[in-house]
């Protein structure tokens, strides 16, 4: 993986020319298609996002848009959880079952889970 690793690297990239939603769209059409090193750079990055916006959600992010940002990175870890296992699997515990605290008040991180 090491060899491959600035070129998964360069493969995750959003094209500059897109808005936001479409960039966002995007990596969720391509994750299932990327290689095999861009899908554990994928992972690992979704992981690392995730645990940060729970430890301190990011200043001017409502609920909402938290939850929105769960769904959606589940949506792209999805199309790459083949290649790492372990990853997706801690991924997909996090969208069960962690919550985060905003202004005193605990939420779930991604809806959708019951």
């Amino acid at each position: 993986m090491a060899d491959g690793l600035g070129w998964a690297v360069g493969e995750c990239s959003d094209d500059p020319n897109q808005n936001k939603q479409q960039r966002k769209q995007a990596q969720i059409d391509h994750a299932p298609h990327i290689s095999e090193d861009t899908k554990h750079v994928k992972l690992a990055d979704k992981l690392s996002n995730l645990h940060s916006i729970i430890e301190a959600p990011p200043s001017g992010w409502d609920q909402h848009r938290i939850q929105d940002y769960f769904v959606w990175a589940k949506r792209v870890s999805d199309g790459c959880k083949d290649a790492n296992p372990g990853l997706a699997d801690q991924l997909e515990e996090l969208y069960k079952s962690a919550t985060f605290t905003l202004k005193g008040k605990t939420y779930k991180c991604h809806p959708d889970y019951a």
